[in-house]
């Protein structure tokens, strides 16, 4: 609700229409507040309900947060998981590389010239060559 002048709004409250005071001391208190030159009443019921809205909204959204934040925790310690197999596996690979190396070495004698380093190299881009061929296959 609003009122034009001082005396509308305490005649509306059933007070004495020359309190001017007693308009100044409910907008001190918080009761009434001016803009634009009128006189408002503040629904203080109306206003409750709206923070009471705002902090249900609030909960549902700090609800939505922590279960993202779980979802976050999760990920992060599959990827942790896979990123620890993903280097065993590497390891594996490169053992299996040596033990070959050392086998062909061993079986072609001085016949077998590549050095380790150049038959790693040459298996793993066989072993992508591989990879490239099946993804396209797929």
């Amino acid at each position: 609700m609003w009122f034009e002048t001082k005396r509308a709004l305490l005649r509306h409250l059933g007070k004495n229409e020359n309190d001017n005071k007693l308009v100044d001391r409910l907008i001190l208190r918080g009761d009434v507040y001016m803009e634009d030159g009128m006189y408002y009443i503040v629904d203080k019921d109306a206003i409750i309900e709206g923070l009471r809205e705002r902090v249900s909204e609030l909960e549902g959204k700090i609800t939505l947060m922590k279960e993202s934040n779980w979802d976050l925790e999760e990920a992060k310690i599959q990827w942790e998981y896979w990123e620890k197999e993903c280097k065993r596996y590497w390891r594996l690979s490169l053992n299996v590389i040596d033990i070959c190396y050392n086998k062909f070495k061993q079986l072609l004698g001085s016949r077998f010239q590549e050095s380790k380093e150049d038959f790693k190299e040459w298996v793993i881009e066989m072993a992508k060559e591989m990879d490239k061929g099946k993804e396209k296959s797929e």
